[in-house]
């Protein structure tokens, strides 16, 4: 009879859980989508991922000299007096090399790629058995059984209002607060992970390329325009493109 409950109980856990992220995710394609929980929580980690990779690229703009001659060819193909103003500004001031690869290069899409392998660099971290994966995994355990547990207890509810009292149906709505919980500790999880991969603190593939290959280049017309020889030169194969909205990661928490 325990044993039966047991595998009841686990069946029905990973059944919720299931449950909970579909539903999640077609509510997220509603017109009530961006007030979700889970709407929020792919926001904050394109927010994440797009300042990890302006760091690294800032990071790139002091150190490599013919990357940071490209973006000052981009911007500014005046006199040498003013061609070596904005250079020394860009060395000088971390916030005019933040706007400077805002403003001219495809982020957005580098993140989104970036978001695309979140899932790998956990991975990859967990089987290098680095710290910064246990804390990730401990978040994101914690996340799963929070949002798991509401399927159950609300179809719980849900019997005993039929059984006994309509009123029990009541107790779903603090229930839904696990959910809101549950996609909090999700995003906490994702958000540390990308600062950590921001700060240097740990190092992936995924981000280490950031310092070598080509990028392509916005212009004011917002579309997409090839490198200057001089970022090309000795570099890999460009960052492919991927829309920071289908930020996956991991997979997505109902709202």
């Amino acid at each position: 009879m325990s044993v039966g409950a047991y595998l009841l109980g686990v069946i029905a856990t990973r059944l919720g859980l299931d449950i909970t992220y579909t539903l999640g995710d077609l509510l997220r394609r509603t017109p009530v989508g961006p007030a979700t929980p889970g709407a929020r929580r792919v926001n904050r980690l394109a927010n994440a991922l797009t300042l990890t990779v302006v760091t690294r690229l800032a990071e790139r703009i002091v150190d490599d000299d013919a990357f940071r001659a490209s973006m000052v060819d981009h911007v500014s193909r005046d006199d040498d007096a003013s061609r070596g103003v904005y250079e020394s500004q860009l060395l000088r001031n971390y916030w005019a090399r933040d706007a400077h690869i805002r403003n001219n290069l495809a982020v957005d899409e580098m993140a989104g790629e970036l978001g695309t392998e979140l899932w790998d660099i956990a991975a990859r971290l967990r089987g290098a058995g680095d710290i910064a994966a246990l804390e990730y995994d401990r978040l994101v355990s914690e996340a799963d059984f929070r949002i798991a547990m509401f399927g159950p207890l609300a179809a719980l509810c849900l019997v005993a209002a039929i059984r006994w009292n309509p009123l029990c149906l009541v107790v779903v709505l603090p229930l839904i607060t696990l959910i809101y919980a549950g996609v909090a500790a999700r995003s906490e999880a994702e958000e540390e992970l990308a600062q950590a991969l921001a700060s240097g603190r740990i190092t992936d593939p995924a981000v280490d390329r950031l310092a070598v290959v080509a990028l392509n280049y916005v212009d004011l017309n917002n579309t997409e325009t090839e490198p200057p020889p001089a970022a090309t030169a000795g570099t890999g194969a460009a960052v492919a493109a991927v829309a920071a909205s289908n930020i996956p990661g991991t997979p997505s928490p109902s709202s």
